[in-house]
């Protein structure tokens, strides 16, 4: 009996920098699609073309290659990258029989998203003016290493 693979479902979030007078949209556009691509089960898509093979950890480290890669990319500023039903973990280990699915995918520039800003709206890829009376108040940076794990 041959069963098929099983998909587990993943998140991924990743910060960068545009070259100035790049189209910016355009490069995180292309971003996400590089990421979305190399993730990808079939081919011609896949770390070599051939699909992701079954297996097969996820390294956050991996995708920021994958970006880095990209005309208008000049840096990387770092990733997120976790199981859909929690937190981050990386790299996501997968069973012999598991591939990934990516079920959410942030880019923007600057850093990158936390999981909860991701459940929680629109990606904010331009900073927020701050006023005379208030200033601008920044989200809290994950301050744990995520560790290895299955999802």
């Amino acid at each position: 009996m041959v069963e098929g693979a099983a998909y587990v479902p993943i998140w991924v979030s990743v910060g960068i920098d545009v070259v100035p007078g790049d189209d910016t949209v355009a490069v995180v556009q292309r971003v996400k699609l590089s990421i979305r691509q190399f993730l990808a089960a079939l081919p011609p898509y896949g770390p070599t073309g051939n699909g992701w093979p079954m297996g097969r950890a996820v390294d956050g480290r991996e995708l920021e290659v994958i970006a880095a890669r990209e005309s208008g990319v000049p840096g990387v500023n770092g990733h997120l990258l976790g199981c859909a039903s929690g937190g981050s973990v990386d790299p996501i280990l997968l069973r012999p029989t598991e591939l990934p699915e990516l079920t959410s995918l942030a880019g923007q520039v600057g850093e990158p998203q936390t999981r909860e800003e991701m459940l929680a709206g629109p990606i904010k890829s331009a900073p927020v003016k701050a006023t005379a009376q208030a200033p601008a108040q920044q989200p809290p940076k994950p301050t744990a290493t995520p560790s290895p794990g299955y999802c």
